[in-house]
């Protein structure tokens, strides 16, 4: 009651986790954050990266042996 008065919502993540409190305009925002697909170019990119990293890094300890 006392919040639905302030205008604020408290979220909690299905394991039971205090994701806080917060105005209802950020509850929404975070919330839809919450259900936009993954940016699959996005997630490429970074396994690309690391993938260079590990090649980068396997050159390195070849180098050393």
């Amino acid at each position: 009651g006392r919040e639905a008065a302030e205008g604020r919502v408290t979220l909690r993540h299905r394991d039971g986790s205090d994701l806080g409190t917060l105005d209802v305009e950020e509850a929404i925002a975070r919330l839809q954050a919450e259900c936009q697909a993954p940016d699959r170019e996005a997630l490429r990119r970074d396994q690309a990266a690391r993938l260079e990293r590990l090649r980068a890094s396997a050159s390195v300890d070849e180098a050393w042996a």
